[in-house]
């Protein structure tokens, strides 16, 4: 008897044994896939990659590539995405994930900070027609890590309701030791399109002085930029530069053959001369020109904006490069050629420029392609993430490299320094 009951605790040991191999291979199959296609890890300098394949927020695959090799974890928290130089500041999670978003970020001494503006909701307002606009203040203390949340009412009322709502952008300044904020407003007609066929009926620039220590503002100004659906500002890019706030805008107007023209602004508000100033950076007409602004970054006193990007046999992006001093464009030719690791039919596939950021000189560039043959009512195609690093001066790529999931997962991308 003691002899049957020792093979059967053998034999289960061996089943056991076996099953742990099996679960232990299955979990120690790399679920991120990283191929270098270009370049050495050392141009990476101080900078990091994340990659991460967020399943949930307790379990997240994440592969990190720096100048020293690239390491893999399994079954970490998920981190926040960074892509700002501000947000190298950030400790608090909530506040970095916040600052994510069409959220303005701001610094002073010791403090960084996130704010956004929009309506404000609650059960006694849901029906009202009229609603205000609330700025909301997340606040961190760099030495301390203390986390400080606010919120502001504006007493600005908008009309905000099923046929009708709003978008903004938000750029905070700080100034004279004063933080204010100043907000590209568009009002929106779910039901109507005007005569440039948009949905904006109107757009606004407002400018609050914020006090966060007994939560109240100051209305500064309000700026009409149209009265009837001729220029749109919210969800634009839009940042700051010492005591300006910048603001991309979108002007319609109609030719002499009745065809919608766009004219890309660049409008701009000195908190300090109190001064509003245009710039014209190109037009769109019948769908030929300048298209959009899709990103930005600044070196000094100067701002590049990322007007174009195309997909061929290499990932062309274009770029503006603007005196913010003399308020003039300096040079409008700027391209970046990257060399992409497989033969693509453009026909085929989706792509996007995710991000970009600039650090010592050197542009991190991240895309994505999706193969769009292999969609399906319940697949997508094969996913392919790629991460640049680009010398601004030679134009030369001095590191790339394509990252996969082998799940076909989403990965996210984070470039932190």
């Amino acid at each position: 008897m003691k002899i049957k009951l020792s093979r059967i605790a053998i034999v289960s040991t061996v089943i056991i044994m076996i099953g742990l191999s099996i679960f232990i291979g299955k979990n120690n199959k790399q679920e991120i896939i990283i191929k270098e296609i270009n370049g050495e890890k050392s141009a990476l300098g101080d900078v990091s990659i994340i990659a991460q394949d967020m399943q949930s927020i307790y379990k997240t695959s994440k592969s990190t590539i720096n100048k020293d090799g690239i390491s893999e974890e399994k079954f970490t928290k998920t981190t926040s995405t960074r892509y700002s130089n501000a947000q190298d500041l950030i400790t608090n999670k909530e506040l970095l994930d916040y600052s994510q978003g069409d959220n303005g970020t701001y610094q002073y001494d010791n403090y960084v900070g996130v704010v956004s503006v929009s309506t404000y909701y609650t059960e006694e307002n849901a029906d009202d027609e009229q609603k205000e606009i609330v700025a909301t203040v997340m606040e961190e203390n760099i030495e301390t890590k203390e986390v400080k949340n606010y919120s502001i009412n504006l007493h600005t009322y908008v009309k905000d309701n099923e046929s009708n709502g709003i978008s903004t952008t938000t750029v905070p300044i700080v100034f004279e030791d004063e933080l204010y904020v100043v907000v590209g407003l568009d009002m929106i007609n779910y039901n109507n399109t005007n005569k440039y066929e948009n949905q904006t009926e109107e757009s606004r620039l407002y400018v609050y002085k914020l006090n966060l220590k007994d939560k109240s503002a100051e209305h500064i100004l309000t700026k009409k930029l149209s009265e009837d659906g001729e220029s749109s500002i919210g969800y634009n890019t839009a940042f700051s530069k010492d005591s300006t706030a910048y603001f991309v805008n979108r002007l319609y107007s109609k030719n002499n053959k009745n065809e919608t023209e766009t004219e890309f602004q660049l409008l701009s508000f000195d908190l300090e001369t109190r001064k509003f100033d245009t710039l014209s950076l190109g037009r769109n007409i019948d769908g030929q020109g300048l298209w959009n602004i899709f990103n930005y970054y600044l070196i000094d006193d100067i701002a590049y904006l990322i007007y174009d990007y195309e997909l061929g046999k290499i990932f062309n992006i274009s770029e503006i490069e603007i005196n913010l001093n003399t308020n003039k464009i300096t040079n409008k030719e700027i391209k970046y050629s990257l060399k992409l690791d497989e033969n693509i039919n453009t026909n085929d596939v989706g792509y996007s420029l995710d991000n970009l950021r600039c650090i010592d000189n050197k542009l991190f560039i991240s895309l994505e392609i999706q193969n769009n043959t292999s969609t399906t009512w319940n697949s997508r195609g094969h996913v392919s993430q790629y991460i640049y690093v680009v010398d601004r001066d030679s134009k030369e790529t001095l590191y790339a490299a394509k990252i996969n999931n082998s799940k076909n997962n989403n990965i996210t991308l984070s470039v932190v320094k």
